[in-house]
């Protein structure tokens, strides 16, 4: 008989969530198999093995965030101009960014928190997201360009490093995405660069909910 990772006897409602085992549980079984969805109980078990495992990867990539903010600050304020050493990049970066990502960190190490992981790392990847999104479309008003590639960068954060569903990630991601086009296109910058910048951020989202739904949904399948 099939069982699950805790020696037990494999509930009927796992089979039913995941993949059609016979012809006869038909075209409903296999619409469930594309929804990365079990039944309301397995779902909560489920969930809580998906997050205890992404513990270590959270708070390396978090860490690994946290630092990269710092240095790309620190390097603009020693090395470079100082062209982003402006109130509102402060106050996203500093204001936004770091606290949730901070916020993530603590929660992923503490054990009392462990439980709120998983609401602290949608904050995290939505304050992260709409944070950058917004502190770029301001920079194209100001003049002061900051790379959009960061937006992409954040994106493959939320997708694959901290921890979230295909099904939170990807709601994210369309919502910075919507903000970074509708913020492009009230700006004045040229049509091919909005055009292209569009086009590429649009592409990870794409690419990145593919790779995302596909893990997730193998991850799933691994655990019955």
């Amino acid at each position: 008989a099939a069982t699950a990772k805790n020696g037990g006897p494999l509930p009927q409602a796992a089979l039913e969530g995941m993949e059609a085992r016979t012809p006869a549980l038909g075209s409903r079984t296999r619409a469930r198999q594309y929804s990365l969805k079990f039944e309301s109980g397995l779902e909560r078990d489920f969930s809580r093995y998906r997050i205890e495992a992404a513990l270590p990867l959270i708070r390396l990539s978090i860490a690994l965030a946290c630092v990269l903010y710092v240095v790309f600050l620190g390097y603009d304020s020693v090395l470079g101009e100082g062209v982003y050493r402006l109130d509102w990049v402060h106050a996203i970066v500093l204001g936004l960014c770091l606290p949730s990502n901070l916020a993530l960190y603590w929660c992923a190490g503490s054990s009392y928190a462990v439980r709120w992981t998983h609401s602290c790392a949608v904050l995290a990847a939505a304050t992260n997201a709409f944070g950058l999104t917004l502190g770029v479309t301001i920079g194209y008003r100001t003049g002061v360009q900051l790379p959009y590639e960061i937006i992409g960068i954040q994106l493959l954060y939320d997708f694959f490093l901290l921890g979230i569903a295909w099904r939170v990630a990807m709601p994210v991601a369309a919502t910075a995405l919507a903000m970074f086009v509708i913020g492009v296109v009230s700006t004045d910058l040229p049509a091919r660069a909005a055009f292209e910048h569009s086009f590429y951020l649009t592409a990870v989202a794409v690419l990145g909910g593919i790779g995302c739904y596909l893990q997730e949904r193998a991850q799933r399948q691994s655990w019955l």
